[in-house]
């Protein structure tokens, strides 16, 4: 008997939930505006930093995907986000859901974006990566003193390309360096 009424209790404040607006579900989970102008998602977020909300096809229905909630305000204020297109950040911050820092934007100029402000995840911390900084260091010393990048391949474990890249500072790249 407890049971059904728990079972109910649950449907009863499911359906209530599905009633709920998108608007409804979002505005309370957004902070006031810090000190650069920035409305923080308070919500649930993914590993990676960005707030993320669920998506109903039709009201009242359950979700069935769940976005950014940088997507989320850029659909609430500004409209649905074109097929193709992005929502990006101006200000840079993964939590914020202020419309005013939001633009359309493609993927490639996103990620150019990201790369021109160096916030890609590079060197060590790429999940990856075989090199390390004391690594790249030992291996353009090397190179210097007439090491092959044949040769420098074979020690480090990787390819003669990357060892190309890494002795020309394409990747590995270090302030002030010059070769």
């Amino acid at each position: 008997m407890a049971r059904d009424r728990t079972a109910a209790a649950r449907a009863k404040y499911n359906l209530t939930r599905r009633a709920l607006t998108l608007a409804q579900r979002f505005y309370p989970k957004v902070a006031a505006s810090n000190g650069n102008g920035c409305q923080l998602w308070t919500g649930s977020t993914a590993g990676t930093g960005y707030g993320n909300i669920g998506l109903r096809t039709k009201p009242g229905e359950p979700i069935t995907t769940k976005v950014g909630a940088h997507v989320a305000s850029y659909m609430l204020h500004k409209g649905p986000v074109p097929k193709g297109m992005v929502v990006m950040h101006k200000c840079d911050v993964r939590a914020c859901v202020n419309p005013d820092h939001l633009q359309l934007s493609t993927q490639a100029d996103n990620a150019r974006d990201c790369v021109a402000k160096r916030r890609h995840t590079r060197g060590e911390m790429r999940p990856h990566s075989i090199m390390t900084w004391v690594k790249v260091r030992q291996l353009r010393a090397e190179y210097l003193e007439g090491a092959t990048q044949v040769q420098l391949a074979a020690k480090f474990g990787i390819s003669q390309p990357a060892v190309s890249q890494i002795v020309r500072a394409v990747t590995w790249e270090e302030d002030g360096l010059e070769f």
